[in-house]
């Protein structure tokens, strides 16, 4: 079910300043942001509707209109200038000495709201400018869209190490730092990003020309969509995004994709070769920004029975065939090798190349087999998981398995009143409304923030796939916190904000 564009206005104060990291926050309200609107029941809306316009919008488009005025030279009977009225002489010895007191005192705390009633009105001017219409076609967005270049600024240490960390506390919970020493639980959102995916259907891209739309240009974006997310609480861009342009407002945890693009056989030196090309490209610029929490090693990996196998099935003479030949008849024991090599090469090299960041593992499926959950304890900072299915994975476990702190790297809900077709992915849950998106939401956050062994969680998706299906990865579901047209559902995202919150206990 569509949603109408209701007209902005005050959002809850649930948006929640993430420590440590840079002082370049978007404020609550950033330029160009749509409201998000009141919890209501869905209603159908069609293109044609129009937005409603902020209530400060005729006020300041007047204000920019009005030119400066000449003071008018006064005539008739004001021409002669009247001299002012003296108190008599006997009363201002009287009234001074009383009136000073009480006037004094006033004078800084007057000055003070003054200076913030100018800073209210600027905040206005800009939110309302940026709101602004514009012709849409003059405006490049999408994957060719020149992106603000936004300096990051370097956080030192003071009781931190100048990089994030983590470590169990004396009560027993895992909890990451600051570079500067504070406490943090990640709270996160994969692929936040403008150059959205392309429709299969209509080889156009519907969140891009929404975007062109609403926004005079990306920069504009940049801003409403790091409000958005501060005021939601999230403190952390995921894998997938476009962290660069955001400056030092999240952390950002990155992906590095070493297996992509190799060889198959994770034995071949040729392995290690194609790791060391990825990461010598991807970390140069990264390894010391104190903004980056940490690395995914990869994507979700293949790891079951069958590839014994394959692996045997290797030409003769291949490294990873004469791995395999050692474990005929032991599938399980040669999972226990593969992860093993994998993980001892992957993480070696990343460490030549960034001995600063942790390392978060690869996003792993909950169906891993345990075998390989424990090797990846051996290497890793942080074991993380996807939660795919309809409950949270057993995450206690994975933590005794590891012996390492979880973070829940991507979970996500449906829901059928998206007018969305929502087959793909096919494993995800899918609820009837927004409102029990929300509650689901609330119920997973809740339950890993108590958790003392995980210390962060992302939700899968910023904008929803497009309705005839993305290009690629080919999803064609409800599983953004915003729609295709920028939008964002106005049940969920309070629910979100309102569970965020409860994590500040954690920081």
């Amino acid at each position: 079910m569509r949603r109408l564009r209701y007209a902005p206005q005050r959002r809850p104060s649930v948006g929640s300043e993430r420590p440590g990291v840079g002082s370049d926050l978007v404020p609550a309200e950033a330029p160009g942001t749509p409201a998000v609107r009141p919890s209501a029941k869905p209603v159908a809306r069609t293109s044609a509707q129009p937005a409603a316009k902020s209530p400060a919008e005729p006020v300041a488009n007047s204000l920019a209109r009005t030119p400066a005025r000449t003071p008018a030279k006064p005539s008739g009977r004001h021409a002669a200038k009247r001299p002012p009225r003296k108190a008599p002489a006997l009363v201002k010895p009287l009234v001074k000495p009383l009136v000073k007191p009480l006037v004094k005192p006033l004078v800084k705390p007057l000055a003070l709201v003054t200076a913030l009633l100018s800073a209210v009105t600027l905040v206005l001017l800009a939110t309302v400018s940026g709101c602004s219409s514009h012709d849409a076609h003059s405006v490049p967005f999408g994957p060719t869209a020149p992106m603000p270049q936004v300096a990051r600024q370097p956080v030192g240490p003071s009781d931190g190490t100048g990089y994030y960390r983590v470590a169990q506390e004396p009560s027993g919970r895992w909890m990451l730092r600051t570079p500067d020493g504070r406490p943090f639980y990640s709270l996160g959102v994969d692929a936040v990003r403008l150059d959205e995916a392309t429709d299969q259907a209509t080889g156009r891209c519907p969140y891009c020309e929404a975007a062109a739309a609403a926004y005079p240009d990306p920069g504009a974006w940049v801003a409403a969509t790091g409000g958005r997310l501060s005021n939601m609480g999230f403190n952390t861009l995921g894998p997938g995004s476009r962290f660069e342009v955001f400056g030092a407002q999240f952390a950002y945890t990155p992906q590095l994709d070493l297996s992509v693009g190799g060889p198959a056989d994770w034995f071949d030196p040729a392995f290690a070769t194609h790791a060391q090309e990825v990461l010598r490209a991807r970390t140069a610029r990264l390894a010391e920004d104190p903004n980056l929490l940490g690395w995914y090693l990869d994507g979700t990996l293949r790891w079951d029975v069958g590839l014994l196998d394959e692996y045997l099935a290797l030409p003769e003479g291949s490294p990873g065939r004469e791995a395999a030949s050692a474990y005929r008849g032991d599938p399980s024991g040669f999972l226990e090798s593969l992860a093993s090599h994998y993980f001892e090469v992957t993480t070696r090299l990343l460490r030549e190349f960034d001995p600063h960041h942790l390392i978060l593992g690869v996003r792993a499926s909950s169906a891993t087999p345990p075998e390989v959950v424990r090797v990846a304890g051996r290497y890793v900072d942080v074991f993380s998981v996807d939660a795919d299915r309809e409950e949270l994975p057993d995450l206690q476990a994975l933590h005794d398995l590891t012996g390492r702190p979880v973070l829940v790297s991507a979970f996500t809900v449906r829901a059928g009143d998206a007018g969305l077709p929502n087959t793909r992915p096919e494993a995800l849950p899918t609820v009837d409304t927004q409102e029990e998106r929300g509650d689901r939401y609330a119920e997973f956050a809740a339950a890993m923030i108590a958790d003392p062994w995980v210390v962060g969680h992302n939700w899968g998706r910023y904008v929803d796939d497009p309705p005839g299906g993305a290009a690629a990865p080919g999803g064609d579901s409800n599983v953004g916190l915003v729609g295709v047209d920028d939008q964002p559902w106005a049940a969920l995202v309070l629910r979100v904000a309102g569970a965020n919150a409860a994590a500040a206990d954690r920081r």
